[in-house]
């Protein structure tokens, strides 16, 4: 009987090939998360910048509608005439929004001020923005 030569691969190659892929993977789902949180985030901070522009004059507004712009993930804001923007119901409520709180927090961070600064009564904020002025 003649002898045959195998040819293939061996289940510890196809096993080692599955890793691979799968931590390439894992990967590239944390760098989509992350990108899109820094969408949302950007996306915030740009209906932020435009309504903070819309209270030119010390115009004040109680919400984005009133200003004629839409919100963001459901998040309201209301204007002050300084031109700080409180930013309302910012959700923190699970783990991934308290993250994604931290991470706004993080990046807008020469834009917060202390709560108490905000001049419109019986407003409760998660945060205040002011374009106005930087902190540094």
């Amino acid at each position: 009987m003649k002898k045959q030569e195998q040819t293939g691969r061996s289940m510890i190659e196809i096993l080692a090939v599955l890793a691979i892929i799968g931590v390439l993977s894992i990967g590239g789902l944390a760098g989509y998360s992350l990108s899109a949180q820094r969408i949302q985030i950007n996306n915030i901070m740009d209906i932020a910048t435009k309504f903070s522009a819309k209270g030119v004059g010390g115009r004040t507004f109680n919400s984005l509608a009133a200003a004629g712009l839409e919100k963001p993930n459901g998040i309201d804001m209301v204007l002050d005439e300084a031109g700080n923007v409180c930013l309302k119901d910012f959700p923190r409520t699970t783990p991934k929004d308290q993250r994604m709180f931290a991470a706004f927090k993080a990046q807008a961070s020469s834009y917060v001020v202390p709560t108490d600064s905000f001049a419109l009564p019986g407003h409760t904020c998660s945060l205040v923005l002011s374009f106005s002025r930087r902190i540094d």
